[in-house]
């Protein structure tokens, strides 16, 4: 299994592949999806098909501000 390697407080922690593309399959928007994955869990996101409840309205506040600043 392919990992990468990255930096959390001066030590390196390995993160297995399989677990950097979780949210792969869950439908809707990956950046927002990216954004419950950060609020919540992978797993989560996973179940709710998507942001769960809870953090719907976040996700719009983000999503608001991508529109702002993409080109």
């Amino acid at each position: 299994m392919r990992s990468r390697r990255r930096r959390t407080a001066g030590r390196r922690q390995v993160v297995p592949r399989r677990q950097r593309d979780e949210r792969a399959d869950v439908p809707g928007d990956p950046a927002l999806n990216l954004v419950g994955v950060y609020r919540s869990s992978a797993t989560t996101v996973r179940q709710a098909g998507g942001v769960p409840a809870r953090w719907r309205q976040h996700a719009e506040r983000v999503r608001a501000c991508l529109d702002a600043y993409r080109p």
